[in-house]
C-alpha cells in the first residue's frame, strides 16, 4: 500500500534550444514505491502517459540517473522535457500516479 501524492507542482520550467523541460515536486508518499507514471492532457479530461521514472530509492551507482526521480529533504522531483512545438500556445495539464514495488 502506498499513500497519497501531495504537494504536486511545477517546480521549475525552462526552454533551450526549442526543447521544453519540466521539474515537478511533490511530497514522497509513504509505502513501498517502484515507480511514478506522468500523465499529460490538452484539455484536462483525456490523459496520456508520457514517463515512467523508477523511485529513487531503488538507484544503485552505475545507473542512467535520468531513469529515477530526484530527492531531497523529504520532496521528489520528476523531470520531463517535450521537444520543439509540442506546446506552442497550448495550455497543458500533468498529474502523476506513484507505482508499488512489487
Amino acid at each position: 500500500m502506498i499513500g497519497t501524492i501531495d504537494n504536486f507542482s511545477l517546480y521549475s520550467q525552462d526552454l533551450e534550444d526549442g526543447t521544453t523541460t519540466f521539474i515537478f515536486s511533490y511530497d514522497i508518499p509513504t509505502g513501498d514505491i517502484g515507480g511514478y507514471y506522468l500523465y499529460q492532457s490538452y484539455d484536462n479530461i483525456t490523459f496520456t502517459s508520457v514517463k515512467f521514472l523508477i523511485d529513487y530509492s531503488h538507484f544503485v551507482i552505475g545507473d542512467n540517473a535520468d531513469e529515477y526521480t530526484q530527492e531531497s529533504n523529504s520532496t521528489a522531483f520528476f523531470t520531463y522535457s517535450v521537444g520543439p512545438g509540442e506546446t506552442d500556445g497550448r495550455l497543458l495539464y500533468f498529474k502523476i500516479q506513484g507505482i508499488q514495488k512489487k
